[in-house]
């Protein structure tokens, strides 16, 4: 495995010296390219719309439920590819204990090649399945109704639709690698567990369920507000160009 590895990260880094900056958007990137000896990184975090993904969608909750044949009760939410990297695997096992605990419904949005085994392994369980959101505002309306936002995936770059999460209000559950465990330690709503750990997800998400859900969205939210306006992530965008371009005149 070792000797596959070594002319990847050679190539890697003879990339990288070819250009001026290597522009990442999350610290587990950055780290990763850090360890391949790639050293002319630059964080460059993503910005979300506040104006569309805002806890005030949560008045509207009963009516989103409404509109997609959701129960009452706590919702946890996952949107995305139903594909072998996302994990979803683990989260169906988590919620045989989630749903009898903690009264939650898994409501999984999208669809992808595993989308069969998943629906064949959650037979008998609270899961509601609900096809790929095309429009952005009826995205935004089931995050702000949702209770709890699942990340099971530990190849996220970024985590754009976990950002959106926090930005609704909406506390995240992911795993403790990649783009996303960032945005959790890094706002301090939500938590993590282990790869694969179906055990470790249930007993987070049966934790987070149960907390105020008042506190953690005013949490979340203000903390998008501070680092991830969308404004603002242009404009520190736009400064690195302009500096780049500087250093190279």
């Amino acid at each position: 495995m070792a000797a596959r590895c070594r002319p990847r990260r050679l190539g890697v880094r003879r990339l990288a010296r070819a250009h001026r900056a290597v522009l990442v958007a999350s610290e587990g990137v950055a780290r990763a390219l850090e360890q391949h000896g790639v050293h002319n990184v630059q964080r460059i975090a993503l910005g979300v719309d506040l104006a569309q993904f805002t806890p005030a969608r949560r008045a509207a909750r009963e009516a989103v439920r409404a509109r997609h044949g959701l129960p009452d009760g706590p919702l946890a939410l996952y949107l995305g590819r139903f594909t072998e990297e996302k994990r979803l695997e683990v989260v169906i096992d988590a919620w045989r204990r989630v749903g009898r605990e903690a009264g939650a419904t898994l409501v999984l949005v999208g669809t992808g090649p595993r989308e069969a085994r998943l629906r064949a392994r959650a037979g008998g369980l609270a899961v509601r399945w609900l096809p790929f959101q095309r429009d952005r505002a009826r995205v935004a309306d089931l995050l702000a109704a949702a209770d709890l936002y699942l990340a099971p995936g530990p190849a996220e770059t970024f985590g754009l639709s976990a950002l959106e999460a926090l930005a609704s209000g909406t506390p995240v559950l992911s795993v403790d690698v990649g783009g996303v465990a960032d945005r959790v330690h890094a706002s301090g709503v939500g938590a993590c567990y282990p790869v694969d750990d179906a055990a470790a997800c249930a007993g987070q998400a049966v934790r987070l369920l149960g907390q105020d859900r008042a506190g953690q969205a005013a949490a979340a939210r203000a903390w998008a507000e501070t680092h991830h306006a969308q404004a603002a992530a242009f404009d520190r965008l736009f400064a690195t160009y302009q500096a780049l371009v500087a250093a190279g005149a």
